[in-house]
């Protein structure tokens, strides 16, 4: 359990780093090739989380029962979380 959430908390770190850069690109609105391997970089590992906990979620659920979640959501979640902590918190987030 203790990877899976150091795995959520770094990729909402990833995101939210991602999310804070989006403004730079060309005149034109057009992204740069390092803005693209910058993205491809993030994708997998957020592709990871959520499938990670989706398997998760889907071990723990009733047989039968639909799992419904936001993955983007969780890890917004966890990256102002991660944001606000200090000490001893900090360091089990991550």
């Amino acid at each position: 359990m203790r990877g899976i959430f150091a795995s959520c908390a770094l990729s909402a770190l990833l995101l939210a780093a991602a999310w804070a850069d989006h403004h730079h690109h060309g005149a034109d609105g057009s992204h740069t090739h390092e803005e693209y391997v910058r993205w491809l970089k993030l994708t997998s590992p957020n592709a990871d989380f959520a499938f990670g906990l989706y398997k998760s979620l889907n071990a723990n659920a009733a047989a039968g029962k639909n799992i419904i979640f936001s993955p983007l959501g969780i890890s917004t979640a966890l990256s102002m979380v991660s944001t606000g902590a200090a000490g001893e918190t900090h360091s089990q987030l991550l």
